[in-house]
């Protein structure tokens, strides 16, 4: 996005600047240039008004709103998604802006970012008297200017604009070989990078486009030499600076725009509109449209490309040679074909029935993928390929692994909200594989958790899925007791930060059983129990104790980074209040407590585990019972420790969060309004362990953000995954992993059935405010002790007259075991960990199946094992209490082990009905 009017210096002759300008203008009017593909069609055109306007920059929003700039004429013209002509938005002069250049929506911050210069030396006076050059800023919403800032020295012209990854506005300065920096909240800009190669030979205009990569580098034009070139960064910091040879010559270089796909879409005033693609230091040029009237600037909205036309050889050559302009000026859509995004207009329809979601008005949801194992994290490449990990073992209690590896790559070339291809790669289950939960995407390359190991996946131009065979980054990772799974997240430095839950509940001498107190101190957490940092540019890093980045986290799934580079992370909160210290919590507080919790990451910081919870009654981090708390208002050593930036209902088990921050400038037909930008999805995968209350959780929800604290309650966003029965043995969907696709979709993931969803926005409103889904019909998979168990309990009811008998037994015993089961009796959790059909869940086993672990089956054997508990599970992650953790009486001990009894003897009879 750059102009021909690039003088020499601020008070360069007229003739100088504009004889430079006529050789480059004129000189490229003239030449032949050779065919470089078949003929396209001619694309449809916006009519931009005025006839001084002489378009000079052109960007988008994520709903395909288009503001285009002014060199002679200012002020900025808005063009509305769908529009065929635009209208005069930003007045000319307006907030003390002349001839206006680069601009750049930045929907992150709210901002359109204007380049602001006088260029009444080159004859072009402009609206208004304000000298020198500025970055103005203007709400995204209103048009109203809200932040002025003068470009620093006194040869400066701003030219082209683009938002960093860390979120700072960078500029480059055609008159001084430089880029500048503004970073967000400065009132000054900063010398970001300079050198001499990008200053122009002699009189002519020096650096102008400018684009962050995917790569996280930044990539740069210079207009009259037309050379290319690509400055390193490294730690935020501009390094090496080094000239790109590109396939062909160019002809004045202009305004470059990232596609999403790794390259740059970037036009010459010479008439062409170019696709870039570098690779080393070669950039290959694909010139994708020709006979443009001196196009200036390039934006994207999905799969199409819009090009202003500047026609600025009616404004710069002599005015012997000078033509009038041809009105209207325009702006052309190009469609890519490259299917890379759908645009508005050819968005799948959605299907009413949002793939069984319950959303919010405007939301449609589509299956993406089905049945593609258990489906836990996920992450989406610049070009619309979702990455996903599956997962296999003790965890679940159906595992039938596809033989072809548990990483899968979904894409949707047709864009009908479908994956069309999938491919899976990694390691297979005949290679040891069980694949896992953790997966990103950096540098290139598809980074996954497999085993006790975080695999690197390098991806070749073109794949789809990884050829190349996977090396190890980090080995050894801890694969033993309560959770052990390893989430991460990899930041632009190429740090791994991964989840090391803890092995135990409360890191107790006995986990989860009754009164047992927590080790002093508790020498778990030297290696579980928190966040590790490895860095994804090394290979074959062992595990060690030395590597911990953060302490204090139980199991801390969802990591993510906020637009700002902040880190943060979702914790499990502790298990068992209630069932291990009944004389300090009733039934109620033991399903209430602790919150669940989002915690900023800082290196060093503990945040509680196990010592400490956070009782969202008081609203603080209190004194665990195995370390001395008196279950009420005990701090203790929790004074120290770091509080959450949000927090949610207990026991929802929060699996993933993502950070919605959309890449608008790589298209974004189907994003989300503007109020959900920088706030978070979470997942929450249900909980198991609420009883007597109902289960709770089994749903996506969006909490806002400000400033890296909640701004706002959260709302459920998303529900109806579990269907019929919020429960883990039969819930028919659990979400698990969230990403968000460049185009602002937001995908979900089941690891029940291995179901993807796709979820855009199809309401039209970009202003529209945060709203909840409706609520779901599903039933809940446990009861209030308080109410009629037939009329809470989905199952209440049910014909216990089917199940064989134990002898000695009565019909009237096996109904009150089935009741105690499910919790309506004594406030007992039996349904929780074995699912309310009985037939298991990741915590407990399957008691349907006719095998006993810890007897030999017989009605006093059952009795027996559940009096004593079990401590340490032979197969299963959860530890039984005594009693399972409450208080029952003899015939309810001998009802329970009656019912247990008797669903193992009753092959298909313990699970009710399904719903059709």
């Amino acid at each position: 996005m750059s102009t021909a009017s690039k003088p020499a210096a601020p008070c360069a002759a007229r003739s100088t600047v504009r004889a430079v300008m006529a050789r480059g203008v004129v000189a490229a009017g003239i030449v032949l240039l050779p065919a470089l593909g078949p003929a396209r069609a001619a694309p449809e055109t916006i009519a931009l008004p005025g006839e001084r306007l002489f378009p000079e920059s052109i960007t988008s929003t994520a709903d395909g709103t288009l503001y285009v700039s002014s060199i002679a004429g200012g002020g900025v013209v808005r063009v509305r998604p769908g529009a065929s002509t635009g209208e005069a938005w930003i007045a000319p002069g307006a907030f003390g802006t002349r001839s206006t250049l680069g601009v750049l929506a930045d929907e992150r911050s709210g901002t359109l970012w204007v380049c602001s210069n006088d260029l009444s030396a080159l004859g072009i006076p402009g609206p208004g008297a304000v000298t020198g050059s500025h970055l103005k800023g203007f709400d995204l919403a209103s048009g109203e200017g809200r932040a002025s800032v003068a470009l620093p020295g006194e040869r400066t012209l701003c030219n082209d604009i683009a938002i960093g990854p860390d979120g700072a506005a960078y500029v480059t300065n055609t008159l001084a070989p430089q880029v500048l920096r503004l970073k967000p909240g400065a009132s000054t800009f900063e010398v970001f990078t300079s050198d001499p190669q990008f200053g122009p030979d002699g009189a002519g205009a020096g650096l102008d486009g400018l684009a962050f990569g995917q790569d996280g580098n930044l990539y740069l034009n210079t207009f009259t030499k037309a050379e290319l070139f690509r400055v390193a960064i490294e730690d935020g910091r501009a390094g090496a600076v080094t000239r790109l040879r590109p396939s062909r010559a160019l002809v004045l270089a202009d305004g470059m725009r990232p596609t999403g796909d790794g390259s740059f879409l970037m036009v010459e005033g010479g008439g062409r509109l170019d696709r870039v693609t570098v690779s080393g230091n070669e950039a290959r040029i694909e010139t994708l449209r020709e006979e443009l009237a001196g196009p200036t600037g390039v934006t994207k909205v999905g799969g199409t490309a819009f090009v202003s036309e500047g026609q600025l050889d009616a404004l710069f050559v002599p005015s012997a040679q000078r033509r009038a302009p041809t009105l209207p000026f325009r702006v052309h859509a190009v469609p890519l074909g490259d299917g890379s995004v759908a645009t508005a207009a050819t968005q799948p329809e959605c299907r009413g029935d949002n793939g069984g979601l319950s959303l919010p008005a405007g939301f449609c949801a589509t299956v993406f993928a089905d049945g593609i194992g258990h489906a836990r994290h996920m992450a989406v490449a610049e070009d619309g390929t979702l990455y996903v990990n599956t997962w296999s073992g003790r965890y679940y209690k159906t595992n039938d692994p596809a033989p072809n590896g548990f990483l899968v790559a979904l894409k949707d070339t047709d864009s009908d909200g479908r994956a069309d291809v999938t491919a899976r790669f990694g390691e297979r289950p005949d290679q040891g594989g069980r694949g896992g939960t953790g997966l990103a995407l950096f540098g290139g390359a598809v980074f996954a958790e497999s085993n006790d190991r975080i695999m690197r996946y390098p991806l070749r131009a073109g794949e789809v899925a990884p050829s190349a065979r996977g090396e190890v980054v980090v080995s050894g990772l801890p694969l033993t007791g309560d959770h052990p799974m390893h989430p991460f997240a990899i930041t632009p430095k190429g740090e791994i930060l991964v989840d090391l839950g803890s092995a135990t509940n409360a890191c107790e001498v006995k986990n989860r059983m009754p009164g047992s107190p927590g080790h002093q101190p508790c020498t778990e957490k030297e290696t579980r129990g928190g966040i590790w940092r490895y860095d994804a540019r090394k290979a074959n890093q062992a595990f060690s104790p030395a590597e911990r980045y953060a302490a204090g986290i139980r199991n801390g799934e969802g990591i993510a980074l906020d637009a700002a580079g902040r880190a943060f992370a979702t914790q499990h909160g502790r298990d068992q209040l209630h069932e291990n210290w009944p004389a300090l919590y009733s039934a109620q507080a033991g399903f209430e407590m602790p919150a669940e919790e989002m915690v900023e990451l800082k290196e060093g910081g503990d945040y509680g585990w196990p010592e400490c919870y956070f009782d969202p009654v008081q609203k603080k981090l209190v004194l665990a019972p195995e370390y001395g708390g008196d279950g009420a208002k005990t701090v203790g050593l929790c004074a120290g420790r770091q509080g959450p930036v949000a927090v949610f209902p207990a026991h929802w088990a929060p699996n993933d969060m993502t950070f919605y921050v959309t890449r608008a400038q790589a298209g974004g037909a189907g994003a989300f309004p503007s109020a959900y930008e920088g706030g978070a999805f979470i997942a929450f995968h249900g909980s198991w362990n609420r009883a007597p209350g109902p289960q709770g959780g089994y749903n996506v929800v969006f909490q806002p953000m400000r400033e890296g604290r909640a701004g706002g309650d959260f709302v459920v966003f998303a529900d109806g995954f579990a269907g019929a029965v919020k429960e883990p043995g039969r819930a028919r969907h659990r979400p698990s992993g969230l990403a968000v696709g460049p185009d602002g979709a937001l995908f979900i993931s089941d690891d029940v059935q291995g179901r993807i969803w796709r979820v855009t926005y199809r309401g039209g409103d970009r202003t529209a405010a945060v709203a909840a889904a409706p609520a779901a019909g599903s039933s809940t998979g446990s009861s209030r002790a308080a109410a009629p168990p037939e009329g809470v309990h989905p199952d209440a009811g049910r014909r216990v007259a089917t199940l064989t008998l134990p002898a000695g037994v009565s019909r009237e015993e096996i109904a009150l075991g089935e009741r105690v089961f499910h919790g309506e009796v004594a406030g007992a959790t039996c349904g929780g960990c074995h699912g309310s059909d009985a037939k298991g869940s990741p915590i407990g086993p399957d008691l349907t199946s006719g095998t006993w672990l810890w007897s030999d089956g017989s009605l006093k054997g059952i009795e027996r094992t559940i009096a004593t508990g079990v401590a340490e599970p032979k197969e299963h992650g959860g530890a039984m209490p005594p009693m399972g953790g409450v208080q029952l009486s003899d015939a309810e001990l001998r009802a329970v082990a009656a019912y247990a009894w008797a669903v193992g003897h009753s092959p298909g009879q313990a699970q009710p009905p399904q719903d059709p």
